[in-house]
């Protein structure tokens, strides 16, 4: 069981200093909690780091250095690795839709972390997003906003 689980979003700030990076970071130690970091969370990370590149917000070099402390945190155990088989992940998803977007308009990416939490048995989903909250909520999780 995990006991909370970041949307991407937040696990970011913990390497690239962005509004919220300080809270992310005092919540965490609040709670003295690794950081789950399943595949998905890996993915959408990579993504949003070289997304960052593209659009002049952060230099090769500075990549470099968030991509090494990134490393750095599975290694010291602040971020642990978290093994779900995709296809349970994306059909637990499935399920949501009828009643989560309907209801909360929620986007796809927000859908499957929301199940990729409940899949890993968490206590608690922290978001700084508004709309992801209230799917999650209606996905019957415990929440966490970080604004």
């Amino acid at each position: 069981m995990i006991p909370c689980y970041l949307d991407t979003g937040l696990v970011l700030k913990l390497v690239v200093k962005e509004p919220l990076s300080v809270k992310v970071q005092e919540f965490l130690s609040a709670r003295r909690l690794p950081v789950p970091y399943p595949l998905l969370v890996q993915l959408e990370f990579h993504n949003a780091l070289h997304a960052k590149l593209h659009r002049g917000e952060i230099t090769p070099l500075q990549l470099d250095s968030c991509l090494e402390m990134e490393s750095d945190f599975l290694s010291e155990g602040r971020f642990q690795r978290v093994d779900l088989d995709c296809g349970r992940v994306f059909h637990a998803t499935l399920r949501m839709i009828p009643g989560a977007t309907a209801t909360t308009g929620c986007r796809t990416l927000d859908l499957l972390h929301i199940a990729t939490a409940q899949l890993c048995g968490t206590s608690e989903f922290v978001t700084g997003d508004a709309r992801q909250a209230k799917a999650a909520r209606f996905c019957g999780l415990n929440v966490v906003e970080i604004r």
